[in-house]
C-alpha cells in the first residue's frame, strides 16, 4: 500500500487564495450546534450558537467550517486557528463561452451530440490532416460531425422531428439539511430539490421547480437589510474535500452529523453514502449501493436525495432514499417497458460503528437493508419514536399514510450462527416478474446468481400500517413530523396546499389546512411551533387553538383535543438570493450563495417584524496578487507532473506553460516556457500520450467547453482543437495495437466518448453517451463494449461505426470472457505519469484542486535509493555529483512544501542554511480512496492544530524525507536537531490546541510500508507520542485496544484492527509494563506468540519487531523457548514463500541479537538443546548456521557458554547416527572452525582430531572428533584459562592462566595405559593429576596483574605487596581515579613521557564484566554508568579503544535507558541527571563499530531523552536530577551539558538557568547546592561549568568563562593538549 499525500501548490503568501472561491454551486448546507447542557441554544446570539458549518457543491465537493471563536494563546499573542477572512475582492477564474453549453443553447459552434439523453451513432469525420501551424480559426471544430444517413433505419426514424428532453440531472435532486433541533423529532428529515437555474435557489425541502412566488411577503415590499459586520467573519474553513476523479463526481444531494458532530455522513446523487470527520475532512469509509432494477426488462437509475441518521448504541444507521428514473436506452432501442408503473421508492438502510475517541479507527459501512417501497420519495420520513425504534412513516400515491417499523436484531455469536446455517436449508425464491414490486426487501428475493438466502437478517422491514388518509391539494413535495406528547404532529405539504395531522393510536387526524403557495421547507422548531420557508422569506408560525370562529381560544395553548389548531406567524425574515438554505438548531436560517466569485455563508434570525438583518459568517478571501497592476499570476486550472523538475501547467487562460515543484512552490510566477496559441476555454485536464508510429510524446487536454486540444510535449506548440463534447473531458485511453492501433479514446465526463488518430491528429468518430453512467468500456478486435450503470450494454461495430444492439451487461460479460477483449473501467485509473509524483484522474473540478498533486513519498525514498535501506548498510550505493544533487534537491522540494517555517527560529535557520529549505505556501490534503480533504493554513501553527490525522500525515512525511536527507547531508548532526523537533518537540512549540499525532495511523503505516525510512519514523514518532502520555492515559490507551487483540475472543486474527491492536498494546507494555495489569500483558504474550508460529500470517514482523523489544517481557507469559524457537526457524529460513516484503529474515536476526545479548543463560540453553535434540536433521543444521552468524557477530554473547556450545556441536557430529552426521558434519566442522579461530580457550589438533577445550573453571575438557566423545577433562588451574595450545605432533598441550600467572604443559599424546583406563587422562610422569610442568610468570612492573592505572591515593598502600606486581588485591588502580589522574596531569600540562598506555588498557580489559558493564575496581567494586563513562573518556583520551569490547558497552549503556527518556545507575533503574550524562557522553565518544555504522542513539531515543531532559527544567531556572524533584546546581551541568552533547542547547533557558546560579552563590564566595545552602567545591565546579556551557546572553564580561568540551569536562586549551601529546603515545 503506497503512502499518499496531497499537495494543492496553486496558493502563495500574498494571496492567501481561498478554496471556496471556485465556481460551483451549493446544493446542501449544514450546521451543527455547540450546545451544553448548562447553557441552551435559546440563550445565544443567532450566529454563536453555531459551531460548525457544511456546504456540499454540485461537483461533489464539500466545504467544512469551523467557529473560529476559540483563538490559541501563544507568547502573548492571539493567532487564528485556521484560515482568516480578507477584505478585498478574489481574482474569479474566467469562464469560457460555452462552459458546459448543452444541446438547447445557441453557439457559434455546432453542438455536441453527447447529450445524455443523445441517440446519434459515431459517424466518421473526414481526415483532414492538421498542419503544424494553427490559427484560432483552424483549431475551431468542424461543422459535420453527424451524418444521418448512416444511422439504422430504426435508430434513424426515432430521431426525426424529435429534439432532446430538457432534462438535467443534477436538478433532479432532494437534499437533507440539518439535523433536528432540541426538542423535534431525530427523525425529521429536512430535503430540498434544487431548481434548473439560479432564480430559483435551493431550499432544505422536495419543492415543484414551477411553483410561483408569494407576491404579498417579497422583498422589495419588506425593505431588504443586511449586515455584514453583524457577528463579523465567526467561521474558518477547515477542510475542502474534492473528488480524487472528476468523473465519480456527483453532485451532494444530503449531509447529517452524528456522533456529536465529530463525523459527517453526506449523500450523492448517485447514492455514494460517506463518512468524513468534522475535525479535517478526512474521508473515514464510503458505501455505493448495488443497482437494483424493478423488473428484468426495465433499465432504471436510482436518484438518491434523501438522507436520514441514528445512533443505535455504539452504531450509527444510515438510510438513503431515492426515487426511480426510468431510462430511455429501451426505447432508444426498441425495448418495451414492463413493471409496474406505480411511483416507487427505494430504501437503503446501512449501519457503521461508531469509533472512540481513543481509537482514531476507521469505520467500515455495511449495508443492512434494501427495500422499495411504493411510497412517494418526498414524502417518507424516518422517525426514531420511544426505546429508540425506527419506522418508516411516509405517504403513497393514493395519498395514504402508512408507518412500517424496522426490527433490529442483535449479531449473532458464532456458535448461534454455525447452528443456524447446519439447521437452515437451501432455498431460492423466485419472484414473479408479472407481479408489481411493492416493499420487496434485498434479503428476501434471493441472489440472482444462485446463492442461498440470508441466513442472519440484521434489520427487517414490517408489514405496513395505514394509519389513514390526507387530502392534499397536488403532488407531495415534503413530509415533515415532530412527536407531541404520545403522538406524532406532522405536515405534509405540496406547491399549493400545508396540511397539518396528528397520528396516533394507528389512525390519523387532520388539524389544520390552508394554502401555501410557493412553500420550500418546513421545519418544526418544537411540538407546538415550525418554521415555513418559501424562496424569498420564512416564518415561524406558533400553532394555537381556535373555536369555529377561528377565535383564540380562551386560556391560548394548544390542546390536541380540539378539533381546530391554527397557526399563527409570531417571526420572520427576508431572505436574499442565495444557492441554498438550511435552518439551524435555533430556527435561524442558514444560507449560502457566490457573490462576484467569492463565497459567503449568511445567518438570518427570525425578527418580529420581519427587518433581523442577516450575519456573514464567513466570506472568501479575495485573489490580492494582480492589485496592483502587475502581470496576472498564473493560475492553474490542471497539472501534468512529468517529474518533480518537469511540471506541465494549464492555465484558465487557455495556454499551457512548463514548470516545476520547486516553482509552483515559489512566491512568484517562474514559467520555463508557454503554448504559442491559447485556447478560447479554460483547460480542465491534461493527460501524456505517445504515437507509436512516429514516437513523440503529446499532450492531449480538456476544457471546459467540451474542446479537445493536443500540444506537442517538447515545444509546447498547439497541434489540433477540436469541440466534440458538452461536458470536459474526463479520461484518455491510449490504443497501441488492433484496429484503433496508434488512436485514443477521449471518454467525457457524461460518458461520450471520442475516438481520434493521434499519429494523423485527426477526429475520427463519436460514441454517444447514455442518460445512464459510463461504467467501463471493453474493446475486441472490430467491436467495442460501453457498459452502463442502468445495468445495460451498447455493442458498437468499428468497421461500419455504427451501434449492434443493446444487452444486459450479462450477456455483455459472456462475450467479452470468450477471449480477445480488453477492458477499462471508468473513475478507476490512476492519472499517474512519474512514479513519484501524479495528478488527480478525470480532470479537474474546484479550482484549488486543479494544481493538486498526488506525492507518493514511498517512492520519492526509493527513488533516493537509500531511504529504503535498512539501518547498518554497509555497502551504501554510491551516485554522481549530479545524481546525489537532483537526489538532494528531490527531498528539499517536497520538504519545503511540508515544513511549517516558523514555529522555532534556529530549526528555521538550520533549515534554510544547511538544507536550502525556505518557506513556501501548500496545502497538504489528506488522502482516501474517493476523496481528497484539502486543509488550508494561514499560519504556521496551523496545520499541526487541525487533528490527529493530519499532525500525523505531515509529521511522518517529514520525518521520513529527513532520515533519508541525513545520507546525504554533510551536516548530520543539524538534520537530526531538525528531525528530533518534528518528533519531539512540536507540543511546546504550538501550544495546547497541538493536536498530537493519530497513533493507530502511525501503527497502520509501520505495519503497511515497506520502506524503512517510513517504518523508522512511524516507530519514532510512535514511540514520543506514548512518552507524553499521564499514566492514566497509558493504561486507558491499553484498555480500549487490547479488546482487539489477535487472541481475543471473536475477532478475526488476520484484520488489519488485530495488528493495530498489538502494535499500540505491545510497543506501550514494552517500556510500560509496570502500568499494565497481568491479564493485559499475559493477553498481549500469546497475541505476539500467535503471529510468531503462524505460518500464514501477514503480520509475523510485527511479532518479530516486539520479540526485539520486550521479550524480557512477554517470555514471563509465554513459553519463551518456543518463541525462541520459532525465531531461530525464522532467522535461517531461506523458503521463497517466507519472505516477506518487511524483510522477516532480517528482523529475526535482529531480534535474536538482542536476545542473546540481554537474555544470554536462556538463549544458549536453547541453542544447545536444539543441537543436542533437534526436531529434525534440518532443524539441527539451521540452529549450526544461526551459531556461526553469532560468532561472527557477536562472538562474546557465546564467551561464558562456550564449553557447553562446543560440547553440544561435538556430540551432534556421533557416528552411530550416520545420517544426521553426514548431513551436518560441514556445518558442525565450519563452527568448530571459527570457534577454533575466534577463542584462544578452544584449540585443535587436526592428526589426533582432538579438541581442547578451556573453561572459566580453570579446567580443560578434552574431546575426541572421531567419535564425538569426551576424552577426559585436565584440572591444573585454580582460575579461569586464558588459553590453551596443542604442539605440533599433538602429545603435548599448553595451557595459560592470566589470572594465576601460570602456563601448565600436559602429555596428551595416546599410550599403552588409555587402552586399560579409557577416559583417564595420560600419565604425566608423576603420580596424582598434577601437569606435567609447571611454568611461572611476571608480566612485569609496569604492567601488574591487573594492568596499570591510579589509586585514590598513596596512604593506601600496604606493606604486604606481591612479588609478582606492585600492589596487592586490596590495592589495585581505580577506574575513577584513573580518570581524575588523566585530566588532572593534562591539566598541569604534563607530557605523559611517564605514562604506560599498554597497562592501563589491560586494566580497563579487567574492568569490564560479561553484560558490558565496568567496575571500579579490576576484583569487584561499584559498577553503573560512571564506570562506563570513565573507561569510554580513558579510551577517547588515550585514543586507543582497543581496551574494551566497544560493541558490549554500548549495548549496556543503551539497555540503561528507560521509559523516561533518561537513563538509570543501571537496566531498570531510575533516570538521573549524572547518569544520563555518563550514558550520552559514553555514546558520543564511542566509535562505530564493526557490524554497525550507525548512530549509537537512535532518533527515537533521542528524542525522548530531549523531552525528559527539558522537562526538568524547573520554574526556577535550575535544572532537578530526577522527575519531581527541586532544583540542583550540579544537574544543571549534568543535564544542561546533555542537551548539549544531543544538540538540543538551544531550548535551554540561559537567561533563567544563570539567574538560578547566581541566587546559589554565597555572599562569603563559593556556590551552593540550592539557594540559602552552604557552599563546596564540587557544586561550585559544577555551577562555573554549567555556565561555561550556557553562558547568559546580553551579560557582561564577568561571566565570560573559557569554552568546556562537554564530553571530556574540561577546557578546549585542555582537550587541545590531550590530543597533541597523549594521541601520539604508543
Amino acid at each position: 500500500m503506497t503512502f499518499h499525500v496531497a499537495l494543492s501548490l496553486n496558493t502563495t503568501s500574498s494571496s492567501a487564495f481561498d478554496p471556496s472561491t471556485f465556481v460551483s454551486t451549493s446544493t446542501s448546507i449544514l450546521s451543527w450546534t455547540s450546545q451544553t447542557p448548562s447553557e441552551p441554544i435559546e440563550t445565544k446570539p443567532a450566529v454563536q450558537h453555531i459551531h460548525g458549518v457544511a456546504v456540499g457543491n454540485d461537483d461533489g465537493s464539500i466545504l467544512i467550517f469551523r467557529s473560529s471563536r476559540t483563538k490559541r494563546k501563544r507568547s502573548g499573542s492571539h493567532l487564528k486557528l485556521a484560515l482568516p477572512s480578507g477584505s478585498a475582492e478574489s481574482h474569479s477564474r474566467p469562464s469560457s463561452p460555452l462552459r458546459y453549453s448543452g444541446l438547447g443553447r445557441k453557439s457559434a459552434r455546432s453542438a455536441s451530440p453527447s447529450s445524455i439523453l443523445s441517440t446519434f451513432a459515431p459517424l466518421q469525420v473526414s481526415k483532414s490532416r492538421v498542419v503544424s501551424a494553427v490559427s484560432p480559426e483552424q483549431a475551431e471544430a468542424p461543422k459535420n460531425y453527424v451524418d444521418f444517413e448512416d444511422e439504422p433505419e430504426k435508430l434513424k426514424g426515432m430521431l426525426k422531428g424529435k429534439g432532446p428532453k430538457e432534462k438535467h440531472l443534477p436538478e433532479a435532486l432532494s437534499h437533507s439539511a440539518d439535523s433536528p433541533p432540541a426538542g423535534s423529532s431525530p427523525g425529521t428529515s429536512l430535503t430540498e430539490r434544487p431548481s434548473p437555474d439560479r432564480a430559483n435557489p435551493r431550499i432544505i425541502t422536495p419543492a415543484s421547480e414551477g411553483s410561483s412566488l408569494r407576491s404579498s411577503f417579497s422583498s422589495s415590499s419588506l425593505g431588504l437589510s443586511r449586515s455584514d459586520e453583524l457577528g463579523a467573519t465567526s467561521m474558518n474553513l477547515i477542510s475542502h474535500v474534492v473528488p480524487r476523479s472528476a468523473y465519480r463526481s456527483a453532485p451532494v444531494v444530503a449531509m447529517k452529523v452524528v456522533q456529536n458532530g465529530c463525523l459527517l455522513v453526506y449523500l450523492q446523487l448517485d447514492g455514494t453514502v460517506t463518512v468524513l470527520s468534522t475535525e479535517d475532512g478526512g474521508t473515514l469509509s464510503d458505501f455505493i449501493p448495488e443497482g437494483r432494477s424493478v423488473s428484468p426488462s426495465m433499465p432504471v437509475i436510482w436518484e438518491w436525495k434523501a438522507l436520514h441518521a441514528f445512533s443505535m448504541s455504539d452504531r450509527c444507521i444510515v438510510l438513503a432514499t431515492a426515487f426511480l428514473v426510468a431510462t430511455t436506452s429501451h426505447m432508444q432501442f426498441g425495448d418495451t417497458a414492463d413493471g409496474d408503473s406505480e411511483i416507487q421508492t427505494r430504501v437503503v438502510a446501512v449501519e457503521f460503528e461508531q469509533p472512540l475517541k481513543e481509537r482514531h479507527t476507521e469505520p467500515i459501512i455495511t449495508q443492512i437493508g434494501d427495500w422499495i417501497l411504493g411510497g412517494i420519495a418526498e414524502g417518507l420520513v424516518v422517525h426514531q419514536g420511544q426505546n429508540a425504534l425506527l419506522e418508516l412513516i411516509y405517504v403513497t400515491h393514493s395519498g395514504d399514510l402508512v408507518r412500517q417499523p424496522l426490527v433490529f436484531s442483535d449479531y449473532p455469536t458464532d456458535t448461534e450462527l454455525d447452528v443456524s446455517r447446519s439447521q437452515s436449508s437451501i432455498h431460492l425464491p423466485i419472484p414473479n416478474p408479472f407481479k408489481a414490486l411493492a416493499n420487496h426487501s434485498a434479503e428476501s428475493l434471493g441472489d440472482e446468481k444462485g446463492k442461498t438466502s440470508r441466513v442472519f437478517e440484521r434489520v427487517r422491514l414490517e408489514k405496513e400500517i395505514t394509519l389513514g388518509a390526507l387530502t392534499l391539494q397536488g403532488g407531495v413535495s415534503g413530509l415533515q413530523l415532530c412527536p407531541a406528547d404520545h403522538r406524532l404532529r406532522g405536515i405534509v405539504y405540496s406547491d399549493s396546499e400545508l396540511v397539518g395531522f396528528e397520528c396516533g393510536d394507528g389512525s390519523v387526524r387532520t388539524l389544520f389546512s390552508h394554502s401555501a403557495e410557493g412553500i420550500k421547507h418546513i421545519h418544526w422548531k418544537n411540538a407546538d411551533t415550525y418554521i415555513a420557508v418559501f424562496s424569498d422569506h420564512a416564518e415561524e408560525h406558533l400553532l394555537i387553538d381556535v373555536d369555529a370562529n377561528n377565535d383564540s381560544a380562551a386560556d391560548g395553548s394548544v390542546n390536541s383535543d380540539r378539533s381546530y389548531l391554527e397557526p399563527r406567524t409570531t417571526r420572520s425574515a427576508t431572505l436574499l438570493q442565495s444557492d441554498v438554505y438550511g435552518v439551524t438548531a435555533s430556527g435561524d436560517i442558514i444560507s449560502a450563495r457566490t457573490k462576484i466569485g467569492r463565497r459567503r455563508i449568511e445567518c438570518t434570525p427570525l425578527g418580529s417584524e420581519g427587518t433581523a438583518a442577516s450575519a456573514t459568517i464567513y466570506r472568501s478571501n479575495r485573489d490580492k496578487r494582480n492589485l496592483d497592476g502587475s502581470k496576472p499570476h498564473i493560475q492553474a486550472s490542471a497539472v501534468l507532473p512529468l517529474g518533480l523538475d518537469d511540471f506541465i501547467l494549464a492555465s484558465a487562460d487557455g495556454y499551457i506553460h512548463r514548470s516545476s515543484f520547486n516553482d509552483m512552490l515559489a512566491d512568484h510566477d517562474s514559467t520555463k516556457g508557454a503554448s504559442d496559441i491559447p485556447i478560447s476555454a479554460s483547460i480542465t485536464s491534461l493527460h501524456l500520450i505517445q504515437s507509436k508510429r512516429t514516437r513523440e510524446n503529446l499532450i492531449l487536454g480538456g476544457s471546459d467547453d467540451g474542446g479537445l486540444a493536443v500540444w506537442s510535449l517538447s515545444s509546447l506548440k498547439l497541434l489540433a482543437r477540436w469541440v466534440v463534447f458538452t461536458t470536459p473531458l474526463a479520461e484518455v485511453i491510449p490504443l497501441s495495437d488492433g484496429r484503433l492501433n496508434d488512436c485514443a479514446f477521449c471518454v467525457a465526463r457524461d460518458g461520450t466518448i471520442a475516438v481520434i488518430a493521434v499519429d494523423e491528429m485527426q477526429f475520427l468518430f463519436l460514441v454517444p453517451a447514455s442518460i445512464a453512467r459510463l461504467e467501463k468500456v471493453s474493446l475486441g478486435e472490430d467491436n467495442l463494449l460501453t457498459y452502463y450503470a442502468d445495468g445495460r450494454a451498447r455493442l458498437w461495430d468499428l468497421k461500419s461505426k455504427e451501434h449492434w444492439r443493446t444487452m444486459t451487461t450479462e450477456k455483455a460479460d459472456e462475450m467479452v470472457e470468450e477471449g480477445g477483449w480488453r477492458t477499462w473501467y471508468m473513475g478507476e485509473a490512476e492519472h499517474v505519469v512519474g512514479k513519484v509524483v501524479s495528478a488527480l484522474p478525470g480532470g479537474t473540478l474546484p479550482l484549488d484542486s486543479g494544481a493538486t498533486v498526488l506525492v507518493d513519498i514511498e517512492a520519492l525514498l526509493e527513488q533516493t535509493a537509500l531511504g529504503a535501506l535498512p539501518l547498518g548498510t554497509k555497502d551504501v550505493p554510491t551516485d554522481s555529483d549530479d545524481t546525489r544533487l537532483q537526489k538532494i534537491g528531490h527531498l528539499n522540494a517536497v520538504l519545503t512544501a511540508l515544513i511549517t517555517t516558523g514555529l522555532n527560529r534556529d530549526i528555521d535557520r538550520m533549515c534554510y542554511e544547511q538544507m536550502k529549505v525556505s518557506p513556501a505556501y501548500a496545502r497538504l490534503g489528506l488522502v482516501a480512496s474517493r476523496s481528497i480533504a484539502l486543509i488550508p493554513a494561514s499560519d504556521p501553527l496551523a496545520p499541526w492544530c487541525v487533528s490527529p490525522d493530519a499532525s500525523a500525515v505531515r509529521a511522518l512525511c517529514i520525518v521520513s524525507l529527513l532520515h533519508a536527507y541525513t545520507q546525504f547531508s554533510g551536516s548530520v548532526a543539524d538534520v537530526e536537531t531538525i528531525t528530533t523537533f518534528y518528533t519531539a518537540s512540536l507540543p511546546e512549540s504550538i501550544g495546547e490546541h497541538y493536536k498530537p499525532p493519530n497513533l493507530s495511523f502511525l501503527a497502520r503505516r509501520w505495519l503497511q510500508t515497506t520502506v524503512n525510512a517510513v517504518r523508522t519514523a512511524a516507530k519514532a514518532l510512535f514511540e514520543s507520542s506514548v512518552a507524553r502520555l499521564t499514566d492514566d492515559e497509558t493504561i486507558l490507551l491499553v484498555d480500549v485496544w487490547q479488546q482487539d487483540l489477535p487472541v481475543a475472543p471473536g475477532v478475526n486474527k488476520e484484520d488489519m484492527r488485530c495488528a493495530l491492536a498489538l502494535f499500540i498494546c505491545g510497543s506501550v507494555a514494552a517500556s510500560h509494563y509496570a502500568l499494565l495489569p497481568t491479564s493485559h500483558l499475559t493477553q498481549i504474550a500469546k497475541s505476539v506468540s500467535l503471529y510468531l508460529n503462524d505460518e500464514t500470517s501477514p503480520y509475523r514482523a510485527l511479532a518479530i519487531d516486539l520479540c526485539s523489544r520486550g521479550f524480557a517481557v512477554w517470555q514471563q507469559y509465554v513459553d519463551a523457548v518456543q518463541m525462541l524457537r520459532a525465531l531461530f526457524a525464522l532467522f535461517t529460513n531461506t523458503r521463497k514463500e517466507a519472505i516477506s516484503v518487511q524483510n522477516v529474515g532480517q528482523l529475526a536476526r535482529t531480534a535474536v541479537l538482542q536476545i542473546a545479548s540481554s537474555n544470554t543463560p536462556l538463549f544458549m540453553t536453547t541453542l544447545s538443546l536444539d543441537i543436542l535434540n533437534p526436531g529434525s536433521v534440518q532443524h539441527r543444521k539451521s540452529v549450526m548456521q544461526l551459531v556461526i552468524f553469532l560468532i561472527r557477530k557477536k562472538p562474546l554473547v557465546l564467551y561464558s557458554n562456550l564449553p557447553r556450545l562446543v560440547e553440544a556441536v561435538v556430540k551432534s557430529l556421533d557416528p552411530n547416527a550416520s545420517g544426521s552426521r553426514d548431513a551436518i558434519l560441514d556445518s558442525a566442522t565450519e563452527i568448530l572452525g571459527h570457534i577454533v579461530q575466534s577463542f584462544p580457550t578452544v584449540d585443535f589438533h587436526m592428526g589426533s582430531q582432538r579438541l581442547a577445550v578451556g573453561t572459566s573453571e580453570g579446567s580443560v575438557v578434552m574431546y575426541d572428533l572421531k567419535t564425538a566423545t569426551r576424552l577426559y577433562v585436565l584440572e591444573g588451574h585454580k582460575k579461569r584459562t586464558t588459553a590453551c595450545s596443542f604442539s605440533p605432533d599433538g602429545r603435548r598441550l599448553v595451557t595459560v592462566s592470566l589470572d594465576e600467572s601460570a602456563v601448565l604443559v600436559w602429555k596428551v599424546g595416546s599410550s599403552f595405559t588409555s587402552f586399560f583406563n579409557p577416559g583417564a587422562p595420560p600419565r604425566q610422569g608423576h603420580g596424582g593429576t598434577e601437569p606435567f610442568k609447571t611454568l611461572s610468570f611476571n608480566v612485569g612492573d609496569e604492567a601488574g596483574k591487573y594492568g596499570t592505572g591510579f589509586r585514590p591515593g598513596p596512604y593506601m598502600t600496604t606493606n604486604e605487596t606481591s612479588a609478582k606486581d606492585d600492589y596487592s588485591e586490596y590495592d589495585t588502580p581505580h577506574l575513577i581515579m584513573t580518570y581524575t589522574a588523566l585530566l588532572s596531569l593534562a591539566i598541569l600540562r604534563d607530557d605523559f613521557q611517564g605514562l604506560d598506555k599498554p597497562g592501563i588498557l589491560k586494566f580497563l580489559r579487567s574492568c569490564q564484566q560479561s553484560n558490558g558493564s565496568f567496575t571500579s575496581l579490576p576484583n569487584g567494586g561499584d559498577s553503573d554508568l560512571r564506570q562506563v563513562y570513565c573507561a569510554f573518556a580513558i579510551s577517547s583520551i588515550l585514543d586507543d579503544w582497543s581496551g574494551i569490547d566497544v560493541e558490549l558497552a554500548v549495548r549496556y549503556v543503551q539497555e540503561c535507558m528507560n521509559y523516561e527518556g533518561g537513563y538509570g545507575q543501571q537496566p531498570g533503574g531510575e533516570a538521573l541527571g549524572g547518569t544520563t550524562y555518563c550514558a550520552l557522553a559514553s555514546l558520543s565518544l564511542a566509535p562505530s563499530t564493526s557490524t554497525s555504522h550507525t548512530p549509537h542513539i537512535s532518533h527515537q531515543d533521542r528524542t525522548r531523552t530531549i523531552r525528559w531532559l527539558l522537562q526538568n527544567q524547573t520554574p526556577s531556572g535550575g535544572f532537578c536530577g530526577r522527575t519531581n524533584k527541586i532544583a540542583d546546581t550540579c544537574y544543571c551541568f549534568w543535564s544542561g551539558a546533555s542537551l548539549h552533547i544531543l544538540g538540543a542547547g538551544d531550548y535551554v533557558e540561559t537567561a533563567a538557568l544563570a539567574s538560578f546560579l547566581s541566587r546559589c552563590q554565597f555572599k562569603f564566595g563559593g556556590i551552593a547546592k540550592a539557594p540559602e545552602e552552604r557552599p563546596d567545591p564540587y557544586h561550585t565546579y559544577m555551577a562555573i561549568a554549567a555556565l561555561a556551557i550556557y553562558p547568559p546572553q546580553g551579560a557582561d564580561e564577568s561571566w565570560t568563562l573559557p569554552k568546556l568540551n562537554a564530553l571530556w569536562n574540561v577546557t578546549e586549551d585542555t582537550a587541545s593538549w590531550i590530543r597533541k601529546h597523549l594521541h601520539r603515545l604508543h
